[in-house]
C-alpha cells in the first residue's frame, strides 16, 4: 500500500479473531500487517508463499461481529469450546419454539372466536 505507513506487524502462530478456521486448515504461521490508513486495513500474508490470504478493514470487521457473530454464534470463546456452543444453540432454538408456540395459541383462539362470530350472523 504505497504512501501508507505500517502501524503494526506481527507473526501469528495462533489464530486471532479475524484469521481463523474451525477445522484448523488455514495455514500458520501468518504475518499480520496493520496499516495506518483510515480503514485500519490489516493484511494477513502467508510467509511461505508470499501471498495475501486475508484482508480485513473496518467494514469487514463489523460484518464479522454483527453478521457472522450474531447469525452463527461465531465468537472465539464459543467456537473453541464446542459443547458450550451446542448447548447455547439448543437453548436458543427451544426458546424460539416456545415463543412461536405461545404466539400461535392466542392467534388460533382469536381466529376461532372470529369464525364463530361470522358463523353466528
Amino acid at each position: 500500500m504505497p504512501g501508507v505507513g505500517i502501524s503494526d506487524m506481527v507473526t501469528l502462530d495462533e489464530y486471532d479473531s479475524y484469521y481463523y478456521d474451525r477445522t484448523g486448515s488455514a495455514g500458520l504461521p501468518v504475518l499480520r500487517v496493520t496499516y495506518a490508513d483510515s480503514r485500519e486495513t490489516a493484511l494477513y500474508i502467508d510467509p511461505r508463499q508470499g501471498v495475501i490470504v486475508r484482508k480485513e478493514e473496518r467494514l469487514t470487521r463489523l460484518n464479522r461481529w454483527l453478521y457472522h457473530g450474531l447469525h452463527s454464534l461465531d465468537f472465539p470463546f464459543l467456537y473453541a469450546s464446542r459443547p458450550l456452543w451446542d448447548i447455547i444453540v439448543i437453548l436458543l432454538s427451544l426458546g424460539g419454539i416456545a415463543l412461536t408456540a405461545t404466539t400461535l395459541w392466542p392467534g388460533w383462539q382469536r381466529l376461532v372466536r372470529h369464525a364463530r362470530r361470522i358463523a353466528g350472523r
